[in-house]
């Protein structure tokens, strides 16, 4: 590391290397960006299905998936299961587990979803 002596408004200061160039590029960046006028976009309310206000198809099916999941994760989590003992009490491998963990929802359905639930007790 050395040390850099910097004039800035006529007034020298030493820094090291590293405050120097964390200074420099946040001087560049904040400068150096366009200013950005708003525009007048209307804001348009939500339908509660984000997939649906997406348009993208099976709309309703992925909103039901993605709830399911986040139960079946909420009870995982607060169990204190690991994704090994979850896969073990679901009859599953641990890749499902993590695929489900981070809603990689694709390869699994709707029943088996509740299938989960039903098997962790809810």
């Amino acid at each position: 590391m050395f040390c850099a002596a910097v004039l800035a408004a006529g007034v020298s200061l030493v820094i090291s290397s590293t405050t120097f160039a964390y200074k420099l590029r946040r001087k560049i960046t904040r400068f150096a960006m366009p200013k950005r006028k708003l525009s007048s976009t209307s804001v348009l309310p939500s339908s509660g299905n984000v997939f649906a206000d997406l348009g993208l198809p099976e709309a309703e099916e992925k909103q039901t998936k993605v709830r399911l999941a986040v139960a079946i994760n909420q009870i995982i989590e607060g169990m204190g299961l690991s994704q090994t003992a979850a896969a073990e009490r679901l009859h599953l491998n641990q890749p499902k587990i993590s695929a489900l963990a981070n809603y990689r929802l694709s390869g699994f359905s709707v029943e088996r979803l509740i299938h989960f639930l039903n098997a962790l007790g809810r």
